[in-house]
Formats: C-alpha cells, structure tokens, sequence
C-alpha cells in the first residue's frame, strides 16, 4: 500500500521526506525480500518505491558494485511486468548472469535460461547506433501485448 505522501495530482506533499522516512522506517524487509539473494536495504527501498501506483520514474546513482543490476531485476520483479533493459552491450552478459541467480537458474540448460529471460526483459544496447528506433519497436511490442 503506498503511504500518504502525494497530493491528489500527484506532485509531493510538504511533509514528504518525513512520511516516506517513517513508511520506511516501518517496512518489514523480510517481506519484500527476494527469495534466492539477499538484498539490501538500499535495493529494497527503491524497487518497493517504484510498486507505488503515483511514481513513474526514479534515478538511481549507485557506485561500481553497489547491486544495481539485482536492485533493477527485483524491480522488475515486483512490478510484474515485462521490462525494457537498456544498458551498455558489455554489460549485458553481467545482467543475464543476474538474472539467473535473482531467479535461481544457474543450474538450468542455457536454451531454458534464455527463454525465461526473454519471457520477462527486453535487452536494449545503450552504445547501439539504432538505440532510438530498438525502444520504439519494444515500447511498441509491449503496448501490444498489453492490449
């Protein structure tokens, strides 16, 4: 349940910082916790502010090695739905390895593996000279599906 942080429009309220601290300061980690890693607070926080119906964006600023891969792949998980994946094609491999331990399929074939990855994310290369028309063609896919 989102906390009582926003106006009606949407836009923050003045005491939003304190509210969001104390919804927060209430949560219970353990029932927002993934089920094959252990995340930390500062990857749950985040991905449970992303599941409230009023927020339709937020900026990450995270260090080399600091979870972001595992912070957006349980995202993606609580909002249960497919997700578009841009980022650099070297780090690619990285995310799909992610994935597989999110969702603990290190041990499954590769084809599998791929299929489940497929079925949930859309990768797009950042560095791609097509990057624009490649999020046209996915946010497409996926307005279609949705229909």
């Amino acid at each position: 349940m989102e906390p009582d942080i926003f106006t009606e429009d949407g836009r923050p309220k003045k005491s939003f910082k304190e509210r969001l601290d104390k919804y927060f300061k209430d949560l219970k980690l353990k029932e927002w916790q993934a089920e094959n890693v252990e995340l930390k607070p500062k990857q749950i926080y985040p991905a449970v502010y992303m599941t409230f119906p009023s927020v339709r964006g937020l900026y990450i600023n995270m260090g080399l090695g600091q979870g972001k891969s595992l912070l957006a792949i349980h995202t993606a998980h609580l909002l249960k739905r497919h997700t578009i994946v841009l980022l650099p094609s070297s780090i690619k491999p990285i995310f799909r390895e992610d994935i597989g331990k999110y969702y603990n399929l290190e041990e499954t074939n590769p084809k599998e593996i791929e299929m489940k990855v497929s079925a949930k994310f859309t990768f797009i290369s950042s560095n791609s000279p097509y990057v624009a028309k490649e999020l046209e063609v996915a946010n497409q896919d996926m307005d279609t599906s949705l229909k």
